[in-house]
């Protein structure tokens, strides 16, 4: 009886010190995790004068994207950021919010209503991954997005190599415009760009504005001659939509 209990006793003590060292362990794992997170704010605060040149968005990448996001079964709107590229690495799209609030990997869904619905190359599943954020049509808040890039992990078993090439796609209202860049794994986070937007309530004006102002042009009513200060916009600001429903 006694064996049997010191038995008990040592067991007892294993598996109380087993859990310890889960708990060290997950502990450790959340500080490493919070420092990375740390650094890539940290680098985005240093990058913010570092944004890529534009350019309008051409019928090649808008094609490429339309099957990615197919694929991926993602969502698309009249404000959409997306990323691609063509190897296993994983890279990651992160977008701000004009809160300040960051959607990435690891906050997939903002406050604000945006979300990521596709997070590629996790693990090394595809040569031709996209990600994907974007906001229900017609309800992303007005104000200043930034988009950037991480090189979150470089894949050795595909043998990947780098720098990475990638393209991404930005809705910004119905202005869609194509950037391109490449990144090296080890690379701070990379600014893509920034865009503003109206509020919702002045995008649905301006795009009711829009559709009048066609509807009075193609009746004969208007010859398009008057001078107009109204903003720029265009008939269909989700375009991206209007592709995925092409045949």
């Amino acid at each position: 009886e006694e064996i049997e209990q010191a038995l008990i006793a040592q067991e007892t003590e294993k598996i109380a010190e087993e859990e310890r060292l889960a708990i060290e362990m997950e502990e450790q794992r959340q500080a490493e995790l919070a420092e990375a997170e740390e650094q890539r704010l940290a680098e985005i605060v240093e990058n913010e004068a570092d944004e890529l040149e534009s350019i309008k968005a051409t019928e090649e990448a808008l094609k490429d994207l339309r099957q990615r996001l197919e694929r991926e079964g993602a969502k698309s709107s009249d404000v959409q950021i997306s990323l691609m590229w063509n190897n296993y690495n994983d890279l990651d799209l992160h977008v701000v919010c004009p809160s300040g609030e960051r959607i990435h990997g690891g906050n997939r869904e903002s406050a604000c209503g945006g979300e990521l619905d596709v997070d590629a190359n996790v693990r090394p599943e595809t040569k031709k991954p996209v990600e994907n954020v974007v906001w229900p049509e017609g309800k992303a808040p007005g104000g200043t997005y930034k988009a950037y890039v991480h090189h979150y992990k470089k894949h050795k078993k595909r043998r990947s190599r780098d720098p990475t090439k990638f393209k991404v796609v930005c809705n910004a209202g119905g202005e869609i415009l194509e950037y391109e860049g490449e990144i090296t794994n080890g690379d701070p986070i990379m600014l893509i760009c920034e865009f503003t937007i109206d509020d919702p309530e002045t995008r649905a004006a301006n795009a009711a504005n829009a559709q009048e102002r066609l509807a009075a042009l193609n009746s004969g009513e208007w010859d398009g001659s008057e001078p107009s200060n109204d903003a720029q916009v265009v008939g269909s600001p989700d375009i991206l939509s209007d592709l995925l429903d092409e045949d």
